[in-house]
């Protein structure tokens, strides 16, 4: 999890949400830490090649997951990022909507002004 203000963002809890579910961290876990039987405990070649064989399925299982879990992750961002985009594209429209009708308003405020100037004299 990140540290600080990151730990809030959308991206952060997005990743929280693909990778931090309990079950699929364990099975990682264990996959990465597991420890073979020792001979000296008992394990004869073949035992081991059976316990190998094992891992290399679990270890598979986890990044195939790791794989979809990726890609949910990846579309969440992204989905994030156009969601984005199109709040700056509102804003900035929106900003150039305002400053057209305050250009508009300024030209009406000159306009009755020149006409007062002319009323005046």
């Amino acid at each position: 999890m990140p540290a600080g203000n990151l730990a809030n963002t959308r991206a952060a809890r997005a990743a929280l949400e693909a990778f931090e579910e309990p079950t699929f961290k364990q099975h990682c876990t264990e996959g990465l830490t597991k420890q073979l039987q020792r001979t000296k405990d008992g394990a004869t070649d073949k035992s081991r090649i059976q316990e190998l064989a094992e891992l290399v399925k679990q270890l598979r299982k986890c990044l195939k997951e790791m794989g979809s879990r990726a890609t949910i992750y990846i579309d969440k961002c992204a989905a994030f990022e156009r969601e984005c985009t199109q709040e700056v594209e509102s804003s900035r429209l929106s900003s150039l909507s305002t400053l057209k009708q305050a250009e508009a308003e300024l030209a009406t405020m000159r306009a009755k002004l020149a006409c007062a100037e002319q009323d005046f004299k």
